[in-house]
């Protein structure tokens, strides 16, 4: 199917039958995996030093590399085409993340990609359900290596549509919600976020305006511009590499995680987390608390990202 005929999927049926969209390139620079590093909090320096002896990618680079495909030099339209939200069934709704996941089918990301390498991302919608508050439409994402002929990362994404929708149910929904045991967490990270952190984060490839733009955001309904809920989750990534892998990224298989509350760039953010039986991997949630000038105002914290699963390799 071309993308010239893609705005003519109307119909739920539609969009789930049309499987896969063409390809899209995808590549990253060294470069692109510091300034990922830095936008999501990272300060250790094989994430943030090219040259560092164990220089290292976060594995969640990977939703950003989604947003921006194979460019890096400049800013880019929102949304970006690749991600099959700018169809002309979605035209004009408010775009809320709901869920995300990542799954390593081949082992850690290499420190840079090139057009060369031939790495290629392909989605297609899994699943559309009508809510309350708008339309649930999930999707799935694979990244292929072409040249191997391997299937590198699996990602799933679920996004509201806020607002009347005239789609009926269609596919199999994956959304899950988990609950967290009522014991206390096995660790816990407590980190800052800095008031520029969207600022520096956007760079990765999101350029909503909702995320830097205060006209923008009150347009959405929020007060003021809220950090991309994807920065949100690579904290809790490198919360939980660090207190679970002892800081070993490559053995992070899985990652899931619902989005339930936006945070406020400034904000501290508090990752629990839960081991599970089998050693193999753990559930978490994390809070967010406003502060202003480094000071928690009195507001009971709230928490933004729920259902946290994360799996990992021996």
């Amino acid at each position: 199917m071309s993308a010239t005929v893609a705005p003519q999927l109307n119909t739920s049926d539609e969009l789930i039958e049309a499987g896969f969209f063409p390809t899209v390139p995808i590549a990253y620079t060294d470069k692109d995996a510091i300034l990922y590093a830095l936008g999501v909090g990272a300060t250790e320096r094989k994430y943030v030093y090219e040259k560092h002896s164990d220089f290292a990618v976060l594995p969640t680079l990977i939703f950003a590399t989604t947003f921006k495909g194979a460019e890096s030099a400049r800013t880019l339209p929102f949304p970006p085409p690749q991600l099959l939200m700018d169809l002309d069934v979605f035209k004009g709704k408010v775009i809320v993340d709901a869920e995300r996941s990542m799954e390593v089918l081949r082992g850690p990301l290499p420190v840079s990609v090139s057009l060369d390498d031939q790495w290629v991302m392909k989605t297609r919608f899994t699943a559309v359900t009508p809510k309350k508050a708008g339309l649930l439409v999930e999707t799935e994402t694979v990244i292929v290596d072409e040249l191997a002929g391997d299937e590198v990362m699996r990602l799933t994404n679920s996004v509201f549509f806020l607002g009347k929708s005239d789609l009926i149910p269609a596919g199999v929904p994956t959304t899950t919600k988990i609950t967290v045991p009522e014991r206390s967490p096995d660790y816990t990270r407590v980190e800052h976020t800095s008031p520029h952190q969207a600022d520096l984060y956007r760079l990765s490839g999101d350029y909503n305006p909702l995320h830097v733009d205060p006209v923008a955001a009150q347009s959405y309904g929020f007060d003021q511009p809220i950090l991309h809920g994807l920065c949100t989750l690579g904290f809790a990534a490198r919360h939980v590499i660090d207190a679970c892998l002892e800081g070993d990224e490559k053995r992070l298989r899985s990652f899931r995680c619902r989005f339930t509350k936006p945070v406020i760039p400034g904000d501290r953010l508090r990752t629990e987390i839960w081991k599970e039986s089998d050693g193999r991997g753990v559930l978490f949630r994390t809070w967010a608390e406003r502060c202003t000038e480094g000071k928690t105002t009195p507001a009971e914290p709230v928490v933004v990202l729920d259902s946290g699963v994360a799996q990992f390799f021996e």
